[in-house]
């Protein structure tokens, strides 16, 4: 029911007969950009389809580009243009077609089910959605056969000459020579013109081959169904080679079909677009090259598309369609796809944006295909199979499938790890322990497999080597009760089997690395599960008696090695055993002569060391014999009478402490006290007098309460003479004792300050106060100033002060009393030779040293007149410059004052010990730097003394602070300060820390962070590890601690 009219690259469509449907459709290349409605009389398809037909015109959709998501762009103008065009095109062009050859004329509803059928939606998401027609010229060449074109050819020609020589014939001349050269002409001429216009419908015949395949295509289901002998039946029949004679026409053809395959906008790649596509290329016959130039002319429409759009959300569209066009022709040129494809010359693209357009697509393809699949991945080697050649066929990168790899196996280990945890967060019968550990059984059978699937060749990566790591278990309350869950089925499995195995070892470490848990707190719960196993069969020994009658340190050695408990927690799981049970045989107050007996039956079957069974005896008998001392205490600094001590030697016999003990626990309660007074002591030091009754308390309680009390606790029985109550300081009484002290207790700077300040109290003498608001300084007799000296003797045994660190106190005294007159002497006015030999006399008065004399005058001359410390040029000496001129052969003298010389140095001290990075060169700054800013030995000791001597414990703690709390690059730049510090000042022994543990975890993380062995051995050193400590903490091993225990039954039930 159609026909048309041949125009210049177009083709315009007009139904027939007028009165059914007058629409016109410009086609160019196959594809319909443009439909109207010309008539508003139309009888087919009522309003409905006039009003859809309208609004398609007006929209300007283009079907094959909307079938990609494409929108035109200022399609209205254009469109207008296209329609004046296509009417004056129709008007001068239109061929009528003769009545008899139109066709019957077909019933209504049999129209009415073709438009429906030709304009339906569905239709346009084809590439190749309507059949191109024919114009009724072509349509009849078409239908004459190849074998009888050419001789209907040769007979039209032959004809037409003779039908041309009969006119010349026929002539009114007589002469015949003319009429015979009339004739030939006429022959020649209409011949001619005959075969002329039987070439150019040969031409027209040919033309038609490229519309019978497009054609043919639009019947097939999909255009990838075509194959190459359809295209070669389509040339035979028009007798032309397609690909050659119409090799624009098939890379028309291919780039139509490129351009629908490529989706845009919220559409994806199905993944067989590439296949399909070399289907069609291959049965279209084209080269790589050609279709290559298809490729690169599709992405300059989609390209161009995307500049000539102002809408960011189809910018972004078209730059999605462009990926997805770059990862197509990847898949289809394969490995040449780089030398068909230039897209770096061609649209400046880097080799990131093409990594990044393949590695989303085929990610994007792969996961799609994979979710079809059930998207789980199962320890099954003919699914990882499957996969593996999915990805080979959507050429995915190895990274991206490593990546989505481990996602799947992590999301399937946990959705079983949470399974179990919801187990045991049940409570009540549905808490069903053996199945929560059946689910933690399977999630390590399913590990173990997929760590063997790994090992094989050609198989995906990124199996193997599962983790809750990045999951949603891996941090906050899900990391807790991963802890939880490992303990239960530790505990679970090695009750149940009585004995911690090798297998069982081997699948608790797999489990650790599994949820991701460190090597503490592995160590910590598998040493609470093993100590509980450990107990209980422990327990069943002592109890049932049989380890009396076996070697007890064989039977503790294979109780050990049965539940692999670390030998020292055992030792302190009997510890905390034989201390309970004499906490419990001492609540009556005293031990019998059985309990003793058992005490020592306990010792010997658990193997208890005598220094630890003094320990216990200290921790438990110790406690009550130091509240008993206590209580004579509170007394105060009285004598005691003899009934507390008859009452200490009481408690001493029923508690049967021995001596050693007893003077341990005395020590530890009289150091309190000590401690107490000189507390209080240092409070009141603003107040020199109060400070100084709280000292003279201090010795007269060392004197009174603690002298005859440590002699009693010792056995001596003629303490008596120092208990007479009448008794004074003053007297010529001995000397209290010098045993117990606070030199442990209290640092140095604070004992030598307490020491300083009341030997500044006897130096200065008492003050008293006047009736009327005055005050004078009372002088000491010879009998005072003895007492005093034997306080401050007594005072210096307490602190445990060294006759050297007396003598230094003493002599910094002096000095800071010179400084302090010097600085009034000099504030009062100019220096004269008056004032000069004053300050004489008063260093003679204080024997004060000349050199520290002068150099204190010095020093205060410079805080009170200002002395500059810059050199004759007025620039302010600095490190970099006393440097430059050591290295020219020149010195500083005379540039610079002490006070800016030590400034100088001690900010350089700081700088290096606080940098972060180790590098601190001993040798430069306690000898060389000295020497060049001209500093004395003994000034620069007391300055790394006080910078770094208290400095070093606080990196430590900071550095083990830092480490809890995982923060690695703080924690290791603390550590490289500590070996600063402990190069300018090293320690006479190893740090200590309580718990160890945490020491060979910071060398460990330091190993991992520094790759220095001179540092680690340095480390290693000055916190006091073994070589086999540091080898094993090197190599990530796991350092040997005691554990935490925790039981359900009590340890007073232990024993029976």
């Amino acid at each position: 029911h159609l026909y048309a009219a041949r125009l210049p690259n177009s083709v315009l469509l007009k139904g027939a007969p007028d009165t059914w449907i007058h629409s016109c459709t410009l086609i160019y290349a196959g594809k319909v950009s443009i439909v109207l409605q010309l008539p508003s009389s139309s009888r087919v398809g009522g309003p409905g389809l006039k009003s859809k037909m309208l609004k398609r015109a007006q929209l300007g959709v283009n079907p094959a580009r909307r079938a990609a998501g494409v929108r035109q762009q200022g399609a209205g103008s254009s469109i207008e243009r296209r329609l004046v065009r296509s009417t004056q095109l129709c008007s001068a062009a239109r061929v009528e077609e003769p009545a008899a050859a139109q066709p019957p004329e077909q019933p209504e509803a049999d129209r009415n089910a073709y438009v429906a059928r030709l304009w339906d939606d569905d239709s346009d998401q084809r590439a190749f959605p309507y059949p191109q027609p024919m114009d009724p010229i072509t349509q009849r060449l078409t239908s004459v056969p190849l074998g009888l074109l050419y001789p209907a050819m040769a007979v039209a020609v032959g004809g037409a000459a003779m039908l041309g020589s009969v006119p010349g014939k026929l002539l009114p001349v007589e002469d015949e020579q003319v009429k015979e050269a009339a004739s030939l002409g006429g022959a020649v001429i209409l011949g001619a013109g005959t075969a002329y216009a039987a070439v150019q419908a040969k031409k027209k015949r040919e033309s038609a081959a490229l519309t019978d395949l497009y054609n043919t295509i639009v019947d097939l289901p999909e255009p990838y169904d075509l194959t190459p002998d359809m295209v070669d039946d389509c040339g035979d029949k028009y007798g032309v080679n397609m690909r050659t004679a119409e090799l624009d026409g098939l890379c028309r053809l291919y780039s139509q079909y490129l351009q629908a395959l490529i989706p845009t906008g919220d559409r994806q790649l199905q993944g067989d677009e590439a296949a399909n596509l070399i289907s069609f290329k291959e049965s279209l016959g084209l080269s790589d090259e050609d279709a290559a130039a298809c490729h690169v002319d599709v992405a300059r429409r989609l390209y161009r598309l995307r500049s000539e759009t102002r809408d960011r959300e189809q910018q972004f569209e078209q730059k999605k369609g462009f990926q997805r066009l770059v990862y197509v022709s990847q898949v289809v040129f394969g490995d040449v796809a780089a030398y068909l494809l230039s897209w770096r010359s061609h649209f400046e693209l880097t080799e990131a944006q093409l990594y990044v357009a393949r590695r989303d697509n085929a990610k994007s393809i792969f996961k799609s295909r994979w979710d079809k699949m059930g998207g789980n991945i199962l320890a099954d080697r003919g699914q990882l199979k499957q996969l593996r050649e999915l990805q080979t066929e959507v050429k995915m990168f190895d990274e991206s499938a490593e990546e989505l790899m481990k996602e799947a196996q992590r999301n399937h280990i946990e959705q079983h790890l949470v399974n179990a945890l919801d187990i045991l967060k049940a409570t009540g019968k549905n808490r069903d322990i053996p199945a929560a550990v059946s689910k933690v059984e399977y999630v390590l059978t399913y590990c173990r497999q997929m760590d063997s699937f790994a090992n094989e060749e050609d198989m995906l990566p990124g199996l193997g080597g599962i983790s809750v790591q990045g999951g949603s278990l891996s941090s906050g309350v899900r990391s807790a009760q991963l802890r939880d869950l490992y303990k239960t089925y530790l505990s679970t499995k090695m009750e149940a089997a009585g004995a911690f195995s090798a297998e069982l070892d081997a699948e608790a470490s797999q489990l650790a690395k599994v949820m991701e848990l460190t090597a503490r707190e592995q160590k910590t719960i598998r040493d609470e599960v093993a100590g509980k196993l450990y107990r209980r069969l422990l327990k069943e020994e002592v109890t049932s008696r049989r380890i009396d009658a076996a070697e007890p340190a064989e039977v503790l050695k294979s109780l050990r090695e049965q539940v692999r408990f670390d030998e020292e927690a055992a030792t302190e799981l009997h510890k905390s055993l034989y201390r309970t049970k004499m906490s419990s045989l001492i609540q009556k107050g005293r031990l019998t002569e059985g309990d003793q007996a058992e005490l020592k039956r306990i010792c010997r079957i658990l193997c208890i060391p005598e220094d630890l069974a003094t320990n216990a005896q200290e921790e438990t008998c110790g406690r009550m014999l130091k509240n008993t001392i206590n209580e004579i205490f509170m007394a105060g600094a009285k004598p005691v009478p003899s009934i507390e001590m008859q009452r200490i030697e009481r408690c001493i016999s029923d508690l049967a402490v021995s001596r050693d003990v007893a003077l341990q626990v005395l020590s530890s309660a009289a150091r309190e006290y000590f401690l107490s007074y000189l507390f209080q002591a240092e409070k009141e030091r603003d107040d020199r007098r109060e400070a100084a009754s709280t000292i003279k308390k201090l010795v007269q309680f060392n004197l009174l309460v603690v002298s005859p009390m440590l002699d009693r606790v010792r056995g001596i029985d003629d303490a008596e003479h120092l208990l007479a109550p009448a008794r004074s300081i003053d007297d010529d009484s001995p000397r209290g004792q010098s045993e117990i002290t606070v030199v442990n207790d209290m640092d140095l700077r604070s004992r030598v300050n307490l020491y300083k300040n009341y030997l500044m109290y006897t130096m200065e003498g008492d003050v008293v106060e006047l009736p009327v608001g005055g005050q004078f300084r009372k002088k000491n007799n010879a009998i005072s100033r003895h007492a005093e000296a034997l306080r401050l003797e007594q005072l210096a045994t307490l602190l445990g002060l060294t006759d050297q660190e007396v003598e230094s106190a003493r002599h910094a005294l002096s000095e800071d009393a010179f400084k302090a007159q010097a600085l009034d002497v000099m504030r009062s006015g100019p220096m004269t030779a008056e004032r000069s030999e004053q300050l004489e006399v008063l260093r003679a008065e204080l024997g004060v040293p000349e050199d520290v004399a002068a150099r204190v005058i010095k020093a205060s001359r410079a805080q009170v007149y200002g002395a500059d410390s810059t050199d004759t040029r007025g620039a302010l000496l600095t490190l970099e410059r006393a440097l430059a001129i050591h290295k020219a052969g020149g010195t500083i003298k005379g540039m610079a004052e002490l006070p800016r010389r030590r400034t100088i140095f001690r900010n350089e001290l700081n700088r290096a010990v606080s940098d972060g990075t180790g590098a601190l060169d001993a040798d430069f700054m306690l000898k060389q730097l000295p020497q060049i800013l001209m500093l004395e030995e003994s000034l620069v000791k007391s300055i790394v003394k006080e910078l770094v001597g208290t400095r070093k414990r606080m990196l430590l703690v900071q550095a083990i602070s830092q480490l809890r709390q995982r923060r690695m690059p703080d924690a290791m730049a603390a550590l490289q300060n500590l070996l600063s510090c402990a190069r300018m000042l090293p320690e006479p022994q190893p740090m200590k820390w309580t718990a160890h543990i945490e020491l060979i975890d910071l060398y460990a993380a330091y190993a991992q962070w520094e790759s220095s062995s001179s540092k680690l051995a340095e480390l290693g050193a000055l916190i006091g590890l073994t070589t086999d400590e540091m080898s094993k903490a090197a190599k990530g091993g796991v350092s040997e601690t005691s554990g935490s225990f925790s039981s359900a039954d009590s340890d007073e039930e232990f024993f029976g």
